[in-house]
């Protein structure tokens, strides 16, 4: 008698589709795969399966257009499957869902586990899966991305080694708080031009050669801006059928928080207007007229947040671009949010802030809650913040979180020392 688990899987892109695969051993775990979420409803009305691993914006057709809608179409498809399939367990995999989305949508149970695509970790998702299989309580905080050390790590272009001109990329752990940009452009003159730049910026950054490579990139670590050459070792065929510009579909499918901005020294006017016609990207670049102002420009313009005036002698009061800030996303998030200013640049642990904001008891058992109260600080400070782990003001490393002081920031104990 198979006695292995039965996995169904819903995921539109096939890029997704064989990472998620992958992560299930044959051995263990006999895995279906659906498209879309009618597939998805077809497979649960005539099998049972142990495991519902979905994106709730996936989609309902074939056609990639659909990601621009698929998420509220998906949102409801899923709240359908809940009410069809109440004793199907589920596991979420988005690059759009997020928890602030489940918070809001009480007909799907609260402590589903969400991955969010830009943070993957194959050991993390196995874990929290076998203990929702299992029906151990989950924690769902923030998934640590743990690479190896840099010396193991295959040097090349694209990683964390140096490019070929000898430039080296920052590793991996350095930079902690500082904007994150991916650089994909197949030519090493243009690679070395623009890492120097984000260098010189004191920028997080690295560099993809190829469709490949920057797939690689983006399920490894999260990025704020991409630029991105449409040109990508596609010569010989139109510049919107090359792997340039099917990466480009990519990422605003499964990264639509990531800023993009263009450059191609071959695009045409027409493909010049119909990138701002139907795609969302901040900016073009011509390589033939290239300006490094202009681009730096861009750049900071997009990673410009909110300006935080803070006063810390007298009164705690805080201020969002001169208005007063009155909503601190409750009472505990107040309180996280001082704890860290307070802390001046250092760290606090999960469980250090689990400890003072809930006195006396276990911290392990409070994980759950400061999952909630964290995004609810970063959104009270940052009320449009599409994704929390884009903060620009409180930063998580590891289990730790820092309030950045490098942002746009005053703060009254600074002017006075």
């Amino acid at each position: 008698m198979d006695d292995k688990r039965r996995i169904l899987i819903v995921e539109h892109h096939e890029d997704w589709l064989g990472i998620l695969r992958r992560a299930f051993p044959e051995e263990e775990f006999q895995v279906e795969a659906a498209h879309t979420y009618h597939e998805a409803v077809c497979a649960l009305e005539t099998s049972h399966f142990d495991l519902t691993v979905i994106d709730p914006a996936a989609g309902n057709s074939d056609d990639e257009s659909d990601d621009y809608t698929g998420q509220h179409e998906g949102l409801q498809t899923v709240i359908e499957i809940v009410h069809r399939f109440p004793d199907t367990r589920l596991v979420f995999v988005s690059g759009v869902f997020d928890e602030a989305i489940l918070q809001n949508t009480p007909e799907i149970p609260q402590d589903t586990a969400v991955f969010d695509k830009s943070h993957w970790d194959r050991t993390v998702f196995r874990r929290v899966v076998n203990q929702v299989l299992n029906g151990e309580p989950i924690n769902t905080l923030e998934p640590v991305i743990t690479p190896p050390p840099d010396e193991e790590i295959r040097t090349g272009t694209g990683l964390t080694g140096p490019l070929s001109t000898g430039l080296h990329q920052p590793l991996s752990e350095s930079r902690i708080g500082k904007p994150r940009v991916l650089i994909i452009d197949d030519r090493v003159d243009w690679q070395h031009i623009l890492g120097q730049l984000m260098e010189h910026e004191g920028y997080f950054w690295r560099v993809a050669s190829n469709y490949e490579i920057a797939l690689e990139r983006l399920s490894a670590e999260t990025f704020h801006i991409v630029l991105l050459d449409l040109l990508l070792d596609d010569n010989d065929i139109p510049l919107r059928g090359g792997k340039g510009w099917h990466l480009l579909d990519h990422l605003v499918a499964n990264f639509p928080r990531t800023k993009i901005i263009v450059m191609s020294g071959e695009a045409s006017g027409r493909d010049i207007a119909k990138l701002f016609t139907d795609y969302p990207i901040k900016g073009f670049i011509d390589k033939d007229n290239f300006n490094e102002a202009e681009l730096i420009g861009l750049i900071r313009a997009e990673l410009t947040g909110p300006l935080l005036k803070i006063q810390t002698l007298g009164d705690f009061r805080l201020w969002r671009n001169g208005k007063t800030l009155t909503d601190f996303g409750g009472p505990n998030a107040e309180i996280l949010i001082k704890l860290l200013i307070t802390r001046h640049g250092e760290s606090a642990s999960v469980d250090e802030i689990s400890a003072i904001l809930f006195p006396g008891e276990d911290p392990r058992s409070h994980y759950t809650q400061i999952n909630e109260i964290i995004p609810n600080a970063r959104r009270a400070l940052e009320p449009d913040l599409p994704r929390s782990t884009d903060s620009n003001f409180i930063l998580r490393s590891g289990s730790n979180y820092t309030f950045n002081f490098l942002a746009n920031v005053e703060i009254d104990s600074e002017q006075c020392s």
